[in-house]
């Protein structure tokens, strides 16, 4: 079956992996295999449209995932995705 795969790869080491999936779904398990292959992810920063303060029901906010970073165990180089629509 073909599926779609990921590659990580640190240019600064040569460090890398290729995560596809294994699962029906075609989901990954992106903290756990990028972990196995020596990499971190952080945890997101997100934005947030509306004031937190004054919410009164939770559609009253939206909130995007505005960068993630992956970063190299093995040299500390990192990469940072950005623009999630």
């Amino acid at each position: 079956m073909n599926m779609m795969s990921i590659i990580v790869k640190c240019n600064n080491c040569g460090n890398q992996t290729e995560m596809k999936s294994e699962y029906v779904g075609h989901q990954i398990y992106l903290h756990r295999l990028l972990r196995d292959a020596d990499f971190s992810i952080d945890t997101p920063n997100f934005e947030y449209s509306g004031e937190l303060d004054e919410i009164d029901d939770v559609d009253d906010i939206e909130v995007r995932i505005r960068e993630v970073r992956i970063s190299c165990q093995k040299c500390g180089d990192y990469i940072e995705l950005q623009e999630f629509q």
